[in-house]
């Protein structure tokens, strides 16, 4: 038996898997929408959103994973 993610988008229709996708946001779109949800935003964000993503740095978790 299959697990995990693969086994869950594998068992979708095409129709629910294109529902899961995000549309593309450029890095100006990405810091409105954090400026919008209460984040402060300063003139490096760009910079940190290229280099880092945008999930990792709304979402937190990878810090957990670093040493």
């Amino acid at each position: 038996m299959r697990g995990g993610l693969s086994a869950f988008i594998a068992g979708l229709g095409e129709v629910e898997f294109m529902s899961l996708r995000k549309p593309y946001r450029s890095v100006d779109e990405q810091l409105r929408i954090l400026r919008s949800r209460g984040m402060a935003v300063d003139a490096g964000a760009g910079h940190v959103l290229r280099r880092e993503g945008y999930y990792p740095i709304v979402n937190g978790y990878k810090d957990l994973f670093l040493d």
